[in-house]
């Protein structure tokens, strides 16, 4: 059983690197650049600077930010003596790498992105998915990837890869997260919030109440009866069913503005504030998991920053529309 003090020292290394984290000035200095070329350039003078020598052009953002955010898990590891905080975050990429291919094999994509930032590597990845054969993943793969298969071939709906994924994915974070508190905390909160959003856009699509119970994430803090027995009631008054939730402020403007609008844009970008301010928790413990698992989720989070400002930048997006985009820094 570890103490509250037995990571004194990754916390001290962590508390420096949160100093040199990416804050909301420098990231709206970067929407106000005149170009992606000059926004890249401000990264030099951060801890992502470090690679850009190596990826000179703004077109290999996504480069720099794998390497960077390795970099970030390499030193978790040093300061922790343990890969147990980064596992949970690449067992999660090797989940996605692996939705990414089934979606590739279903459809004969081409153009796809796989992270680097998993357990297993693309090349190995893209191996078994080519060879259809899976015996060199980990059992939990095997099985989450058969499944999702057998599931779609007998529906023949490509959004049951997604659900079916993402419910083994789960499972497992939340069987990964079960013991430490906060990320369990963490876990249970994010499947509210995925569960909250699946449950609108079904209502959207005027879907069965069966078709609701088939999405619906196991392990939120919101039962699923909850879900249930609202299901009937028309989405403008919503709203209020949560509001003696956590979720209510969330709830309130995400619904609004998702039927003002017909996006769910500002809806994603007030789930995930939610969750970052969930993790800044961490930010102020001085003791325990918290501060490590916090500066993870805030690394991640600013990696997402990033991504908003160059697709944007790269795609001479309106800066007034990518400031909308963008979510709030951990720091």
């Amino acid at each position: 059983m570890k103490r509250d003090t037995d990571y004194l020292f990754a916390i001290n290394k962590i508390k420096v690197l949160e100093n040199r984290m990416l804050n909301k000035s420098i990231l709206n200095r970067m929407i106000d650049a005149a170009d992606a070329f000059d926004a890249y350039k401000m990264l030099q003078e951060t801890p992502y600077g470090e690679f850009l020598n190596e990826h000179d052009s703004p077109y290999d953002f996504e480069n720099v930010i794998g390497k960077h955010i390795e970099d970030v898990y390499r030193t978790v590891d040093e300061a922790t003596g343990s890969t147990s905080f980064t596992r949970f975050f690449r067992v999660r990429e090797d989940y996605l790498n692996c939705k990414v291919l089934l979606k590739v094999k279903n459809f004969n994509g081409e153009n796809y992105h796989l992270s680097s930032m998993g357990t297993i590597s693309p090349e190995i990845l893209n191996n078994c998915f080519k060879n259809e054969d899976f015996s060199e993943l980990p059992e939990y793969l095997r099985i989450a990837i058969e499944k999702s298969k057998e599931l779609f071939i007998q529906t023949e709906i490509p959004g049951y890869i997604d659900f079916a994924m993402d419910r083994f994915m789960y499972e497992h974070l939340y069987e990964m997260a079960r013991e430490d508190s906060f990320l369990r905390g963490y876990i249970e909160r994010e499947i509210d919030l995925i569960n909250i959003r699946s449950f609108i856009r079904i209502k959207l699509m005027d879907e069965s109440i069966d078709f609701l119970k088939a999405v619906l994430l196991d392990h939120g803090r919101l039962d699923k009866d909850f879900f249930y027995n609202i299901f009937n009631e028309q989405l403008a008054g919503l709203a209020d069913r949560f509001k003696f939730t956590d979720y209510a402020s969330v709830a309130e403007q995400g619904i609004k503005s998702w039927l003002e609008s017909g996006s769910s844009m500002e809806m994603e970008r007030l789930c995930d504030n939610y969750l970052l301010e969930y993790a800044r928790q961490g930010k102020f413990s001085a003791f325990g998991t918290k501060p490590i698992w916090g500066f993870i989720l805030g690394k991640l989070n600013e990696a997402r920053l990033l991504r908003i400002v160059m697709v944007g930048k790269l795609n001479d997006i309106a800066k007034d529309l990518i400031s909308e985009r963008l979510r709030d820094a951990y720091v």
